[in-house]
């Protein structure tokens, strides 16, 4: 029983344990995000788009960087902070710092249903337990 049990809470704190570590270019809602680049280089929030819409980023729907705007340069490393966002995905433009070139990558902002998940796990299983004892 006590093995059963110990199985049953690490399945429902499995969610928990990983969220506490970010993939780059993935991300949850309010988490920070670590973008990592070869080379030193510039790098601008450009759309937001999902199925339905795509928009121009702005400050008040677009992930911003340390210094509180929708752009950076002359780094290697940048970190998005994706607070108040919706979920989706976002276009970055990235510019090389050593040419006039561009290209785009995404960062990816997923619905968080981890403690909804975890809820309905822990309630399966209070009723199982139920189930047992009352057939027992």
């Amino acid at each position: 029983m006590n093995k059963l049990f110990v199985f049953f809470c690490f399945i429902l704190f499995l969610p928990f344990c990983f969220s506490l570590k970010a993939i780059p270019f993935v991300s949850f809602p309010g988490e920070k995000v670590l973008l990592e680049f070869d080379s030193k280089v510039s790098v601008e929030m450009s759309y937001y788009y999902n199925l339905n819409e795509v928009k121009e980023c702005s400050k008040s729907n677009c992930p911003l960087f340390e210094n509180n705007s929708l752009k950076d340069s002359g780094k290697k490393t940048f970190v998005l902070n994706t607070m108040n966002v919706k979920p989706g995905f976002y276009a970055v433009k990235v510019f090389e710092d050593d040419s006039n070139e561009f290209y785009f990558t995404s960062v990816v902002v997923r619905p968080d249903y981890r403690i909804l998940i975890g809820l309905a796990i822990f309630v399966l299983i209070v009723l199982g337990f139920f189930v047992v004892k009352r057939n027992v």
